[in-house]
């Protein structure tokens, strides 16, 4: 089903000017997750939450058991981490440091621990909650929005 006249949210990389098989359309190389699941940051930046998500399940599914990244504002990301286990400081100082690094100094990245995430009205739990809205039509998303 083309999806050319359809307003997706979904971001890609654009591949050849034309397909393998012989027709004259483009093709994608690779999608890139959605345009309502990345951080809108101060000057334009955008940034998956999977930068810091994807460290979690590697390195610190010990004792993460399931992780929630909220932003209240441009400026402000939380993550949300409701342990397996209590974390060592070690490990709590770890993730913020990361989570801080990949943000940048111009963005509040706060580490809280929940006793459990309260139940959501869909019935489906939303890993990414992001209450900065932009439009899609910034220089920064135009070149990967599909």
């Amino acid at each position: 089903m083309p999806f050319v006249r359809y307003r997706t949210g979904d971001l890609a990389i654009r591949g050849t000017e034309s397909c393998g098989c012989g027709q004259p359309f483009s093709t994608l190389r690779a999608i890139q997750g959605r345009a309502v699941d990345y951080l809108r940051l101060p000057g334009g930046r955008r940034v998956h939450p999977y930068a810091i998500t994807v460290y979690l399940a590697e390195r610190e599914a010990a004792w993460v058991s399931q992780h929630q990244v909220v932003q209240p504002d441009l400026s402000h990301v939380r993550l949300n981490i409701q342990p397996a286990r209590t974390p060592t400081a070690q490990e709590i100082e770890r993730v913020s440091k990361l989570g801080a690094s990949i943000l940048g100094a111009d963005v509040q990245f706060e580490l809280t621990l929940v006793d459990r995430f309260p139940p959501h009205p869909s019935g489906k739990f939303p890993p990414y909650v992001c209450l900065v809205r932009d439009s899609l039509e910034s220089p920064a998303a135009a070149d990967i929005r599909t």
